[in-house]
């Protein structure tokens, strides 16, 4: 749960944090900002999903396996970087 006195970026640091051990893992994650509105004022959807009333949200990364494997990345250049 998230104090009072919190900033409201920090939901997002162990979000990246767990983005990085999905990737880890070969699984695939995003994050979604959007979600939490409906979560704030929804007790229908807080009950669906197994949400306590305290709880408050700030962001949701879901994840899963790709269904499809890609062999080459795309290839691609810096532009515009000067070393000194």
């Amino acid at each position: 749960m998230r104090a009072l006195y919190s900033d409201p970026v920090d939901p997002i640091i162990p979000a990246t944090y767990a983005m990085l051990a999905a990737e880890s893992l070969g699984m695939g994650s995003c994050m979604i900002g959007t979600i939490a509105p409906f979560l704030k004022y929804s007790k229908k959807l807080r009950g669906k999903y197994g949400i306590p009333l305290k709880n408050r949200q700030g962001i949701m990364v879901i994840f899963g396996y790709p269904a499809i494997k890609f062999r080459r990345a795309i290839r691609r250049t810096f532009a515009g970087v000067h070393y000194y």
